[in-house]
This record gives structure tokens, C-alpha cells and sequence, in this order.
């Protein structure tokens, strides 16, 4: 059987893991972190330096042409040129020579970084420069800075190899106007040593393995801390390097993981904007990680040092929990030899209380019973008067809506009454108007009468009138009759009502009285049912408390019996928790009514 691995062990391993699996989290990614913002800094402080170097360069340049701009603008130069345009160069000696020593003076205060100043004609023939003729009769009409110049730009040249010395020199070319005609009539060249403007680039070191150089606009190497690779190595050629000379022939600034001589680097870019040169400035992608390595060498230290700390802090740990388990194993073991022994005993007074509880309950079931027909007999008057006295509250509220209606019966009949005698004097004033039209008829023909034979329509007309005066009289005396003796009528029916009215009175009165009545004996019987209610309930919550006591009676002997058969699966978990912690193990044997053990 497989051995069961202590607490002191896995409280070790727990803690261990614990501990080590943050460390090494935070570790990863701090140093990755801090690897992408190192890169990050490094790449942006590159294309910073190879902006400043550009800067640096273009001024450099800026100010030659300066110079030579205020040089090719002399007296002296002005008018060497315009002689030996007019006259010939053969004719213009004086003029030269006064020339050739203003270029010397002005390379003595130049100084030594220059390889000399020339002077051209419109032809590119050298007729004048700085060093006493040794560049007098060089023709430099082939050279593009002469073209340039030619076309009226002042500009730096390409690095080219002097035809003189043959060292790599840059030109830098401004054009003379004749002061006679205007038109264009030679240059004025300083021609810059290259080695000059080299050494104040790459003396420049960037850490242990950076440093800056430069490139022509066509990608070929013109200034570099290594000499061999200067005039000689171009980087459209070189593999690893496609992604800058595609970069630097776009006129892109910026940054760049490149492959050289087997090691990686980051370069930087930027262009020279006043003639199309790239500075460029590369450093070992290794030194950019050295920070990096250092954090992560300081996370390992910190990781070993918090490893050994936790490790004996964890067996520590352990041993001041082991010990106190300990303890608890002997007290749980003495305990469950106890419950044990006390089971039993429960289990047997159980039994005795089930038994006693169970009659008891018994003879309260039968008076529940009796008090359940009492209370049943008690709901059944209850109900019976509650249903006359429903029935006596609906004759009282029938008979109050019979009386409201002859109320309203015998207010209508009133309104009858005084409209009948309204309606009276409309028939009176209808048979005035008859007897009055019944005039005007008699007068109207006796008119037509006087009238003669000229009035005889007249008199049909108001004898038409005459007697339809007569049959709304009659008419009227009619109606009047007929609205007399309905009158009459109303008058006898509303006395009946008003009689009606008096005796519905008297029996609202009597069905009030008896429906209060009625409700009295309804909520004394209510009320003696509820109370037979209460002691029935109550005498069904003494059964219930009965029957629960004699079913937690047979529950407590069954609890005993099971908390007899925990007490000895309490001791087989005492056994494993001591295998657990390390400690020691116990045989128990049963007797009748105790529980011994052995230690093993």
C-alpha cells in the first residue's frame, strides 16, 4: 500500500510552490517588460543621436557653403574673373596673382582641414587657387558640383578622390558672375578634406559598441570608424542590411534591426537634408539588453534568497501546527472512547421516554377527537344564524332601496302636479287666443260685408278664420277637462304612495331591530366556536408536542446508535489524521460498555 505523505510535507511543498510560482510570474514579466521598454528607449535614442548627427553635419556644410559663397562675392575673385573672361587668362596675371594670395591668407585662417581653394573659369579650368599653382591647368568641368555651380546653385559635391593628392575630398562649389556682363564666368571651390568631417563624426562613441557613420545618397559608405570600409562598402550590397538601404534610399528617418558581421544591431537613421547624405548611428542589440540581464539576474538572487527564506519559514510553520494537532489526536481520542460509552446509555433512556410518550399520545388523540365534534357542531350553528342574518341584512337593504324609490316616486308625482297646472294655463291662454281670433274673424267680415262684392274673398277667408277659432276653443276645453281629471288622479295616487311611504317606514324600523338581534346570536355563536376551536387546537398541539416527544424519544435512541457508530469512525479518522502528521497510531478494542486502546 502507497505510503500517505505527511502535513509537514505538503506544508513545504505548498508553501515552496507557493512562494516560487509568483516570483518566478513577476519575474517574466518584468523582465520582458523591461526588455520591450529598454529596446523601446534605446531605438528612440538612436534615431535622436542620428538626428542630432545630421544637424550637426548639415551646419557643418551649411557654413562651407557660407564661405565659399562670400569668397566667390570678393573684390579679388570678381575681378580675376571678369579680366580673364574679357581679356584672357594671359592678360589677367596681375589680377590672378593678387588672387592667388587672398586664397592663401584665406587657408592659413581656415586651417589644416582643408586641401585647398580654387578658382575656375566658365570653362572649369583651374586658373587660381591657394597652395602657389600646384592645381592651376585641372579641369573640373566633368565634376557634377561644377555643373551645378554652372546652373547658378551653390552646392556640396559628392566625396570625390582629388586628382591632385588622390585622397577623398568633398568639394563645395559656388558660381562668379562676370561684373561687366553678369553672365556667369567661373567658380570658386573649397575643397574639404573628408578625413575632417569623418573624424568629427565617428570619434564619437555611443556605449562600448555604438557608434555613428555616414552614408552617400546612394547608400555607399563615406565616413566610418573603420578605414577599410570607407569608399568600399556599399550597403545596397551587404545581406542583413535590405530593410535600412530601402529605408535610407526612401528618405525615411527612423529605426532599424539589422545583421553585421554575424551580430545583430539596431541602427538609427536620418538625412543630411542639404544634399541628400544619411547619417546613421548603430549600436550591439546585446548592449541594449544589458539592463535587461541585470534585472534578471537581480529577480534570480532575489528568487534563490526567497526561496531558502520561505523553505525554512515553511518548516517552521509546520512544526508549530504538526505539534498542536498532535495534542488534538490524543484529546479527540479520549474523546471518542467517551461519546462512545455515553451513547449506549442514551440510546437505552431513549427507548424507556419513546414508549411512556407513545400512551400518552394515545389517550390525547381520543379527547382531540371529542373536541373536534363539539367544535364541528359549534361551526354548524354558527354558520346557520350567520345565513339569517345575511338574509335579514338584504331584506333591510331591499326594503331601503323599495322606500328610496317611492320617495322618488312620489317627488316625481309632486312635479307632475305642478306641471298639470303649468299645462292649465297654457290651455287658457290657447283658448284666448281663439276667442280673441274668433273677434278678429266677426270684425274682419263684417268689413268684407261693407266692402261689397269686391270683399266677398275676404269675407270666405275670415269666416275660415271664424271657425277654426271655434274648433280650438272647443279643443282647448277638451284638453283642459281631460288634464282636470288627471290631475285629479296624480293627486289620489300620490296620497297612496305618501301612505306607502309611512308603512315602509314601520318595516325598515322592525327588520333593523331584528337583524341586530340576529347578529348578536350570530357573534355569540362565532364566538363559542372559536373558543371550542382554541381548545381543540390546543389539545391537538399537546397531541403534536406528545407525538414529537415520542418521536425524538425514537430519534435520540437512533442518534445514539448513530453517534455510536461515529465514535468508531471518529477513531478510524483519528488514526488517519496521526498517519497524516506523522505521528504515532491506535488499536481500539470494545468491551461491554467501554472502549480501550493500544498505542502501536
Amino acid at each position: 500500500m502507497k505510503r500517505k505523505q505527511t502535513l509537514t510535507f505538503k506544508l513545504i511543498t505548498g508553501g515552496t510552490a507557493a512562494v516560487l510560482l509568483p516570483l518566478l510570474v513577476v519575474g517574466y514579466f518584468s523582465v520582458t517588460r523591461a526588455s520591450e521598454g529598454l529596446a523601446k528607449l534605446s531605438e528612440e535614442q538612436a534615431v535622436h543621436l542620428a538626428r542630432n548627427f545630421s544637424e550637426m553635419v548639415e551646419i557643418v556644410l551649411s557654413e562651407e557653403i557660407k564661405l565659399t559663397r562670400e569668397l566667390s562675392v570678393g573684390n579679388a575673385t570678381i575681378k580675376a574673373v571678369t579680366k580673364a573672361e574679357g581679356s584672357g587668362i594671359e592678360n589677367a596675371a596681375e589680377e590672378i596673382g593678387k588672387l592667388d594670395m587672398k586664397l592663401a591668407n584665406a587657408m592659413k585662417e581656415l586651417g589644416e582641414h582643408y586641401e585647398t581653394i580654387l578658382t575656375t573659369d566658365a570653362a572649369g579650368i583651374v586658373f587660381a587657387d591657394a597652395r602657389g599653382g600646384k592645381f592651376k591647368g585641372i579641369s573640373t568641368a566633368d565634376r557634377e558640383y561644377f555643373q551645378i555651380a554652372k546652373r547658378g546653385q551653390s552646392n556640396v559635391s559628392e566625396p570625390v578622390v582629388s586628382k591632385l593628392s588622390g585622397n577623398p575630398v568633398v568639394p563645395v562649389a559656388a558660381p562668379v558672375y562676370s561684373s561687366e556682363t553678369g553672365n556667369f564666368a567661373g567658380t570658386v571651390i573649397t575643397v574639404l578634406k573628408l578625413e575632417f568631417l569623418s573624424e568629427k563624426i565617428t570619434s564619437v562613441r555611443i556605449g562600448k559598441t555604438g557608434y555613428p557613420y555616414i552614408l552617400d545618397k546612394k547608400g555607399l559608405c563615406i565616413a566610418h570608424p573603420d578605414k577599410d570600409i570607407v569608399f568600399k562598402t556599399d550597403i545596397n550590397t551587404l545581406k542583413g542590411m535590405e530593410e535600412v538601404a530601402k529605408a535610407v534610399s526612401e528618405g525615411e528617418t527612423g529605426v532599424r534591426s539589422y545583421l553585421f558581421r554575424g551580430k545583430r544591431k539596431i541602427a538609427g537613421y536620418a538625412p543630411v537634408k542639404i544634399n541628400g547624405w544619411y547619417v546613421v548611428v548603430t549600436k550591439d542589440e546585446d548592449e541594449f539588453m544589458t539592463a535587461a540581464y541585470a534585472i534578471r539576474k537581480v529577480i534570480l538572487i532575489v528568487t534563490g534568497i526567497s526561496l531558502t527564506l520561505t523553505l525554512f519559514a515553511v518548516v517552521w510553520l509546520a512544526r508549530s501546527i504538526s505539534r498542536p494537532i498532535l495534542r488534538v489526536i490524543e484529546g479527540l481520542t479520549e474523546g471518542a472512547v467517551q461519546v462512545s460509552s455515553a451513547a449506549q446509555e442514551v440510546s437505552s433512556g431513549g427507548q424507556s421516554l419513546a414508549e411512556n410518550a407513545s400512551e400518552q399520545a394515545a389517550s390525547m388523540e381520543e379527547t382531540s377527537a371529542t373536541l373536534e365534534q363539539i367544535s364541528a357542531m359549534s361551526q354548524e350553528t354558527a354558520k346557520l344564524t350567520r345565513g339569517a342574518e345575511i338574509l335579514m341584512t338584504e331584506n333591510i337593504v331591499k326594503s331601503g332601496q323599495s322606500l328610496k324609490a317611492l320617495v322618488e316616486l312620489t317627488l316625481k308625482m309632486s312635479q307632475i302636479e305642478a306641471d298639470s297646472d303649468r299645462v292649465r294655463q297654457i290651455i287658457r291662454t290657447i283658448d284666448d287666443i281663439a276667442f280673441q281670433t274668433n273677434l278678429l274673424a266677426l270684425n274682419a267680415a263684417v268689413e268684407a260685408a261693407r266692402a261689397g262684392e269686391a270683399g266677398s274673398g275676404f269675407a270666405v277667408v275670415a269666416d275660415e278664420v271664424r271657425n277654426l277659432a271655434l274648433h280650438t276653443a272647443a279643443a282647448a276645453r277638451s284638453t283642459q277637462d281631460l288634464l282636470d281629471a288627471n290631475i285629479l288622479r296624480v293627486s289620489e295616487a300620490t296620497l297612496s304612495i305618501r301612505n306607502i311611504n309611512d308603512d315602509f317606514e314601520g318595516i325598515i324600523e322592525s327588520a333593523t331591530t331584528m337583524g341586530e338581534k340576529t347578529s348578536s346570536i350570530t357573534g355569540a355563536s362565532r364566538d363559542q366556536a372559536s373558543s371550542i376551536a382554541q381548545i381543540s387546537k390546543a389539545v391537538n398541539e399537546v397531541e403534536q408536542v406528545t407525538q414529537s416527544m415520542a418521536a425524538g424519544a425514537e430519534e435520540s435512541a437512533a442518534a445514539a446508535e448513530e453517534l455510536l457508530a461515529q465514535a468508531e469512525e471518529m477513531k478510524q479518522f483519528v488514526n488517519d489524521l496521526s498517519a497524516i502528521v506523522g505521528s504515532k497510531t491506535y488499536n481500539y478494542e470494545k468491551t461491554d460498555s467501554n472502549a480501550g486502546r493500544q498505542e502501536s
